[in-house]
């Protein structure tokens, strides 16, 4: 009759495909603005990255940084993410 905090870790994640457009980092996706528009101002306040918080057709709203031009720069936007703290952000190819 409470709610308890979990861990989620993901067991094994595919690698994306190459992409001619790049990567995305994407932090998360809500179904409500403010809590997107909440971790965007969190990744300014701790990284001083801007992030883009965007409404999609499905009505998610998407917090990504990017596009970088390869996977390696990616990743190490992910785990500077990840050390401080921001979620579990996962590499999106650019469409």
């Amino acid at each position: 009759r409470g709610t308890a905090r979990v861990r989620v870790e993901a067991l094994a994640t595919p690698a994306p495909p190459a992409a001619p457009g790049g990567f995305y980092v994407q932090l998360g996706a809500f179904a409500f603005p403010d809590a997107a528009n909440r971790l965007g101002e969190q990744v300014r306040g701790t990284l001083g990255e801007n992030p883009q918080v965007l409404a999609g057709d499905d009505t998610l709203h998407r917090v990504r940084l990017g596009p970088y031009a390869d996977r390696a720069a990616a990743e190490r936007m992910r785990d500077r993410l990840r050390e401080a703290g921001l979620g579990n952000p996962v590499l999106v190819a650019a469409p």
